[in-house]
């Protein structure tokens, strides 16, 4: 019995490689900007949560003290740039008790009010400029958060 040469054949064709090639790269070529745009959403969280934590450690140290700590300029360093940078003992954080685990991609810096403080953290995650702001207002006299606001790239002009 005699097989027929497409029978014995194993492989596949270089165009037929070639076509699932091509179809992989347009997939990826599809995927890649959403998977990056959802990495900087995941580092850009980290700018919440260290605003909240901050807040959180004035209203402590306020309870003890009876007074707002004033941090007017940004720490670590005086702007945000992509890479993360280690948080360095000594800042005026310290006074507050706060310091963030391991490295940061933000800046932050707390500023009194008439009636609370302002929590500001600032960064850029890829490294193009444009900053992604996020500032928590606390009003001492409803001993509550009196504003919240995240502006990412796509709001800040």
């Amino acid at each position: 019995m005699h097989l027929s040469s497409s029978r014995l054949r194993r492989g596949f064709s270089l165009i037929e490689l070639m076509v699932v090639i091509a179809i992989v790269g347009f997939l990826a070529s599809i995927a890649m900007p959403n998977l990056m745009a959802q990495q900087h959403v995941a580092k850009r969280a980290e700018v919440v949560h260290n605003v909240v934590s901050i807040a959180h450690a004035q209203v402590a140290y306020q309870a003890e003290n009876d007074k707002y700590v004033d941090i007017s300029k940004y720490h670590p360093r005086s702007r945000p740039t992509k890479q993360a940078v280690p948080w360095k003992a000594g800042s005026d954080f310290d006074v507050l008790g706060w310091n963030p685990d391991g490295s940061v991609r933000a800046v932050y810096k707390t500023q009194l009010t008439s009636n609370g403080f302002t929590v500001t953290g600032e960064t850029d995650v890829d490294g193009d400029g444009v900053h992604a702001v996020y500032h928590l207002t606390y009003d001492a006299r409803n001993k509550s958060p009196m504003t919240q606001a995240f502006q990412t790239p796509n709001t800040v002009k």
